[in-house]
């Protein structure tokens, strides 16, 4: 890679490492995928797996939203198709969900109470309904009509196909 940024003297000449101040992260790093690429070998021979564990984004963004660290649940399937890892998620965030509203009755019952009356309900109707599924391309044309609506409500109202 001869794109990085070169360290250089006081005089501007090239000292030969890499001048990190310019750097996303402004000093060196060393970032791995490790967990993901264990998950895909052990997907191949034991069927559907999940890691969990820091994920590390190293690029740039469009917006303020975008982390560069965070904690990720990441299922790794063998020979699946888009379908079947949608239904994979969605499988899995009902089970979480059904399982939080089976074993934390009180403190849903609790935040019911004070913070979000209607919390319960919607979560027992995203247990009990099918997901809507929509293409991509549907989502951001449902996105622009809502955001036509009033721009001023949004942050970032500019959004185009293929926009982060």
């Amino acid at each position: 890679v001869d794109t990085l940024p070169r360290a250089k003297d006081d005089d501007g000449k090239p000292l030969g490492g890499v001048d990190y101040a310019e750097d996303f992260f402004g000093k060196a790093a060393f970032l791995t995928v490790s967990g993901q690429l264990g998950g895909e070998t052990h997907a191949c021979a034991l069927g559907d797996v999940y890691t969990f564990g820091p994920t590390f984004r190293a690029e740039n963004s469009q917006t303020a939203r975008h982390l560069a660290e965070f904690w990720m649940v990441e299922p790794e399937m063998a020979f699946a198709d888009l379908t079947s890892a949608m239904d994979n998620a969605e499988n899995m965030l009902k089970d979480v969900v059904g399982v939080a509203l089976k074993e934390c009755d009180e403190d849903l019952t609790f935040f019911s109470k004070f913070f979000d009356k209607g919390l319960k309900d919607r979560l027992e109707k995203l247990v009990s309904t099918p997901f809507v599924r929509v293409s991509y391309r549907e989502a951001i044309g449902y996105l622009q009509e809502e955001i036509a609506k009033d721009p001023s409500k949004w942050q970032f109202p500019e959004v185009e196909f293929g926009t982060d």
